[in-house]
């Protein structure tokens, strides 16, 4: 359903700021091939993709990911690398790494640190379980939204 959705919101965003696919791949750096997968719902943009779209149609990520109903367009600050703003997050948030990944299943102690150690990064599909566990938003939760 989160595929059907992005790509939902994606047209719309795209049609608002009278965009197409080859001027948005322009901007972002992604394959125009790729946005139209998208734009299909035939897969989900990467942490950094999903970033550099909602970036360049100045929109949240809550609202591309069909999260929120509610779309602002405004100018978001640049998202801090996730394995530093992600720790401190989470500590605002009043958890620890262990305690996240022992209340959220599917997620491991050792996945959570190769996040913060920079060796993955987290899909979309698990920052949507992290951000609805936490009450907050993905902007929020990657460092867009302070």
């Amino acid at each position: 359903e989160v595929l059907s959705i992005v790509g939902e919101n994606l047209k719309e965003m795209m049609i608002y700021n009278e965009t197409s696919p080859g001027t948005l791949s322009e901007k972002v750096g992604i394959d125009p091939s790729q946005i139209r997968r998208y734009l299909r719902g035939e897969s989900l943009p990467a942490l950094k993709n999903a970033i550099k779209i909602a970036d360049a149609l100045r929109c949240p990520l809550d609202y591309l990911f069909g999260l929120s109903a509610d779309f602002t367009e405004k100018e978001y600050p640049p998202a801090p690398p996730f394995s530093e703003h992600f720790p401190a997050f989470l500590k605002k948030c009043g958890y620890s790494r262990y305690k996240l990944a022992r209340e959220l299943k599917g997620l491991t102690q050792s996945r959570l640190s190769a996040w913060v150690n920079e060796k993955s990064e987290p899909t979309v599909e698990n920052l949507l379980k992290i951000a609805a566990h936490l009450s907050c938003s993905l902007d929020e939760l990657v460092g867009r939204e302070r």
